[in-house]
């Protein structure tokens, strides 16, 4: 085997993973390769996050998929982007409720004048 199939061969067992962290102001992203097969968790530790970012990494409360939750011990997928979450600053429910709620008090101030 030549040393170009051999490098082929071996890209073929590695996927690409995006890792993203996200703050109001600074975002940060990086782009892993790992062995096909590989977890959320082996994904969080080669990308450094951990080590790069200590204050930070502590922040983070769970982690997901484009969006989907997902538990560290998933088995990531080709081009797939890991999600690192902060801990949610408000009940999406109860702001939802509080909107709502302000909506409907707008609405009854404008329609008594």
């Amino acid at each position: 085997m030549t040393e170009m199939t051999s490098l082929c061969a071996d890209e073929t067992r590695l996927m690409e993973v995006e890792l993203v962290f996200a703050e109001p102001d600074w975002v940060w992203h990086k782009t892993v390769w790992l062995p096909m097969g590989s977890t959320v968790e082996q994904a969080y530790i080669q990308s450094g996050f951990a080590n790069a970012f200590p204050e930070k990494a502590k922040q983070v409360a769970a982690m997901g998929i484009f969006g989907q939750h997902c538990r560290e011990d998933h088995i990531l997928a080709y081009g797939d982007r890991l999600e690192l979450y902060r801990p949610l600053q408000f009940d999406p429910k109860v702001s939802r409720r509080r909107r709502a709620m302000h909506k409907q008090r707008v609405k009854n101030e404008h329609g008594s004048v």
